[in-house]
């Protein structure tokens, strides 16, 4: 019934751990790292460790603006994530993203259809920043926006918010970008 989550060796079909979460069903769920795997409910995000006996830990309730979504990625980041579904409206698919700050447990929703993550370090800096890239495809083509998250740290000069204009093909006026790496 999608409720209980069983991690099994493939060649031995060996059981190694599982997690019943009991009345919420998994929608989607993805590799965040070698070691965990966030699983996303209708209503949770959750992080479930695999390589120990830890049970599933919810990270936050999925914001109202994406229930009855369907949830096509989830990327996480030195304290941030952004979860990504598609809402149906009027018969159209609109892309949603829901921004959330592990720190402050803040959850912004945001309009973008496509986002992640980047570790970028500028020439001047020591340190390497922790940007947030989010697209949205509009009538006169698109735009890639760019933003630094978190704390500046010491010594290193902002990154500068930008956004770029992205050409897309008039012949995919129904298509928007659904992944950004």
């Amino acid at each position: 019934d999608g409720t209980k989550i069983v991690l099994m060796e493939t060649a031995s079909r060996r059981i190694l751990k599982s997690h019943d979460l009991e009345q919420e069903k998994v929608v989607f769920w993805k590799c965040i790292s070698q070691e965990t795997l966030a699983l996303v409910t209708e209503s949770s995000v959750y992080h479930w460790g695999i390589t120990d006996d830890s049970a599933a830990n919810r990270q936050f309730k999925r914001h109202e603006s994406l229930f009855g979504c369907k949830i096509v990625n989830y990327e996480v980041e030195n304290g941030y994530a952004v979860l990504i579904g598609e809402c149906e409206e009027v018969a159209l698919l609109s892309p949603f993203c829901l921004f959330r700050d592990f720190s402050s447990k803040m959850s912004t929703p945001t309009d973008g259809e496509a986002a992640c993550f980047a570790n970028f370090k500028m020439i001047e800096n020591r340190e390497p920043s922790t940007l947030f890239l989010s697209s949205k495809k509009n009538d006169q083509g698109g735009k890639l926006f760019v933003f630094e998250v978190g704390l500046v740290p010491i010594g290193n000069t902002p990154f500068s918010k930008s956004s770029i204009d992205v050409p897309f093909e008039r012949s995919f006026d129904d298509d928007y970008p659904i992944f950004l790496q």
